[in-house]
Parts: structure tokens; sequence; C-alpha cells
């Protein structure tokens, strides 16, 4: 519409210093004048054999659709500039798709390429079983993210799908929510085994690899639930270092002082998250200490399993040497070091899981002190 504003005052002009036989320059003939008016435009004269009339333009007006400073009906520009499109796509989804022990309190949550323009470019729909669930819908203050709040708790052990569209993108997510909580007294005193090499690796790519490089193929994490405070939902958990003796059992390392984690909140029970500990690992290179463990896992309605167990540490490879290499040099075919506790850049960020069954032959000291045993030189 710009044009309009612009060639308007100039074709009006044309028109009248263009007159026929008889018009005078200054507008008058035989029987009136005739006044035309454009804003910014000044005024021309032009004869009119019989009257006068006016016509009035006001920045552009038009009959049907108003037009002042750059405003039409049915579209807004200001001072040319068009208003924004909505082009935000949906990234991510929390619970993401195939996700188990949901939280039932959990809110539902998506992520966007660029902000929103406001909430009604948004939809979080979450249905189950009996249809779509009641709930408020909130965008967050940069406009990348909003969350889908359900009216009620979600039911235990229960699937649902979440359907998300942000502009002219749609994406969604099944999942299914934690089951009922446990007696909590069924998981006390119970150690459960994660075998290193049984384990499905996150970090570092290749530490299947190598495992059996650091003779730690056989080599196990062992979680014991030492107490559980039914009252405060509280968990007491300790960590230790296993391996496999003469007869194929697991035991725990007699040199390898274990590791008592912190209480854990258990109020999202059967949920857990234990930790930070520590843990040293012995190798064939030495002495590999593991900082910042932590233990994550959902317990099977029995006890007898600890569900999706997931273990991340750092893993100080700074007494990992071979053939002139260092750890470093080693495990940098594969992911590049990290800084330690100390900040020395000597440390590998470690993830595993894996579904933990509990060992019952499989004990755990809490209180092992490797110092009284002569066999770790102590």
């Amino acid at each position: 519409m710009r044009h309009l504003f612009i060639t308007l005052p100039l074709l009006l002009a044309l028109g009248c210093n263009n007159k026929g036989a008889g018009d005078t320059g200054a507008g008058t003939a035989d029987s009136g004048t005739e006044q035309w008016t454009t804003d910014g435009g000044g005024t021309d004269g032009g004869t009119t054999d019989g009257g006068t009339s006016g016509g009035t333009t006001d920045g552009g007006g038009t009959d049907g659709g108003t037009t002042d400073g750059g405003t039409t009906d049915g579209g807004t520009t200001d001072g040319g500039t068009t208003a924004a499109e909505c082009t935000a796509a949906v990234l991510w989804l929390d619970p993401a798709d195939g996700d188990e022990a949901v939280p039932t309190d959990a809110g539902i949550s998506a992520g966007f390429s660029e902000p929103a323009r406001s909430i009604d470019d948004i939809s979080i729909t979450v249905t189950g079983p009996d249809g779509d669930l009641d709930g408020s819908l909130s965008l967050s203050d940069d406009g990348l993210s909003a969350t889908f709040l359900p009216a009620a708790e979600l039911a235990f052990d229960t699937p649902y799908l979440s359907t998300v569209t942000a502009c002219d993108t749609f994406a969604q997510a099944s999942f299914t929510t934690l089951t009922p909580p446990l007696d909590a007294t069924t998981v006390l005193d119970k150690t459960y085994v994660l075998g290193l090499g049984d384990a499905t690796w996150n970090a570092p790519a290749g530490m299947e690899i190598l495992l059996p490089t650091l003779g730690l193929d056989t080599a196990s994490l062992m979680a014991y639930v030492e107490d559980v405070n039914v009252d405060k939902e509280l968990l007491y958990m300790v960590g230790a270092i296993g391996f496999e003796d003469r007869t194929g059992t697991v035991a725990q390392y007699p040199c390898a002082e274990p590791a008592r984690f912190p209480e854990a909140d258990f109020s999202d029970n059967p949920l857990f998250e234990a930790g930070p500990g520590e843990l040293r690992l012995d190798t064939d290179f030495g002495d590999v200490p593991l900082y910042d463990l932590y233990f994550y896992g959902t317990f099977s309605a029995d006890g007898s399993q600890i569900q999706d167990m997931r273990v991340t540490a750092l893993l100080d490879v700074r007494n990992i040497e071979y053939s002139g290499l260092s750890g470093c040099d080693i495990v940098g075919l594969f992911v590049t070091c990290e800084p330690c506790p100390d900040s020395a850049v000597e440390c590998v960020y470690i993830d595993a899981e894996a579904d933990v069954d509990e060992d019952p032959s499989a004990g755990v000291d809490p209180d092992l002190d490797p110092s009284l045993n002569p066999v770790c030189g102590g």
C-alpha cells in the first residue's frame, strides 16, 4: 500500500495540470471552482462547468478500507513492517516417547526452535484411557517452552499420549507412569548387582572396548539398601565394587572402601536417586577413582529388581598408562578428558544403564575397612 501514498497525489496533480480547453491555470471556470485536497500533497485547482464540489483524501483513504500511516483492514503494518509469522517448531517433549516410570505429578513440557509469539500458538493435549485430561497450559517467559499441568495427578502404571502443536508443527510422545509405591521394607537389606560388561553404555563412546583393556569387563557395581525410613521417606544406600570369585559368585572387593551415600529422597517411591559418592576401581593399571557417583532407578513392585538402573560418575584415568600413552591419550580415541573435582583435566564422564536384579548371594559390608586387610597392603 506504500505505493498508493506516493502515486495518488501525483495522479491528482497531473489530472489538474492537464486541463481541457477553456480551463485556467488558476483553476477558475465560468461557473465555479473545484478544490481537491491531499494531506501532504498541496492544493490543485481544477475547472468545473457547473458548481463547486470537494473531494478529500486523508493519507490515502479508500472506501471499505482505511489506510492511515500504513494500516489496512485485514492486515497491519507499522511504518511498512509486516506482523511476524508463526514459525516456531517443536524440538523436544518431556516425557519423551517411550519413557517409563514417569512420576504421577509430572507436568508435560515441550521445547521450541524459536520463541512462540503467544500461548495461542501452542497446544498440548494429554490423553489417557478415559480421554483427554483437563489442565492448564503456560508459556515460559522466553517463549521457548510450554508446560501442561494436569488438573489431577496421573494414574499409576498407566499409558498416556501427549500431543503438541506449535504453529504448523506437530509431535507426539507415548509414556507410562510409575508403578504404585511399594512397601519400602521389601527392599531393605537387599543387594543389586550391575555388571559393567553387561551394561548399556551411554557415555563414553567405545567403553565396551575400554573395559577389557582396563581389566574391568568382569567387575560390578553393587547397590546395597542399608536402611529405609518410611515415615520420612528416606532411603539409605551403599555402593561397592564387586568381582567374581572362583565360584562365579559376585563378592564385594575387599580392598576398595564402600561408598555410603547421603540419605536419598524416597518420596517418589518406587523411584530413587542416591549420591554423590566415591568408589575406587582396582584395574590392571592401578587405582582408578570414581567421583560424583550417582545411582538412579525404580524398584519393581516386589523389590526383586531395579528397573532402568542408571549409574553416572567421573572416571579418573590419570593412573592409567600403556606403552607410553596416558589415560587421556588412550580414551582420546573416543572422548575428550574433562576436569576432575581437583580441576586436573584427567577425568571421563561415564553413564551406564541396565535392569538390575537382586542377588541374594551377594552381600555388602558398609563398614569394610581395607586398611585392616593385610592382603590390601594396609
